[in-house]
């Protein structure tokens, strides 16, 4: 079986941090553009909740912070390092700074299975035992793009998890 490595895949897509806000995001009913927070992720941290989700006006946010549906957030910040797919296809949408958010090149690996494969033990493990900060980790770029695990191709994706 032919193999990526996760390296590729990091480096040949998108790997990018949430848009910082200068302050709160503060819910705006006229706004363009949705941001997704750590409270819109269940209670789970498996999908997010499209109910509630907090609108900005986005007048100071470039095309290049919005998300894209199949893109895997990976909750960077605290105790619960979970990735989800975004899958609600909103016009435009971002990913607040507790996220970051990862683009694999269409064909090298689905994002279900980025995301799957993210949340399992021994990856979750790697990330905990690389953290930075006491009061409220955060798991930086650099580890996420250096983590020694490999991938099957896309082809195999699928059927891993089933």
């Amino acid at each position: 079986m032919e193999r990526v490595s996760h390296r590729s895949i990091m480096t040949e897509g998108l790997v990018r941090s949430g848009f910082t806000f200068r302050e709160r995001v503060a819910h705006d009913p006229s706004g363009t553009v949705a941001v997704i927070q750590m409270k819109d992720l269940n209670g789970g941290y498996s999908d997010i909740k499209a109910d509630g989700v907090a609108r900005v006006s986005g007048k100071d946010i470039g095309p290049q912070h919005y998300l894209a549906k199949g893109d895997v957030l990976f909750l960077a910040k605290g105790a619960h390092n979970r990735a989800v797919v975004y899958e609600l296809g909103l016009a435009k949408a971002v990913a607040a700074s507790a996220f970051f958010f990862l683009r694999p090149g269409p064909a090298q690996v689905d994002p279900s299975y980025l995301a799957w494969w993210i949340n399992q033990q021994p990856v979750q493990e790697y990330l905990h035992q690389n953290m930075a900060g006491n009061s409220s980790p955060i798991s930086p770029s650099q580890q996420s793009k250096a983590s020694p695990c490999r991938f099957p191709l896309l082809i195999n994706n699928a059927s891993s998890q089933r």
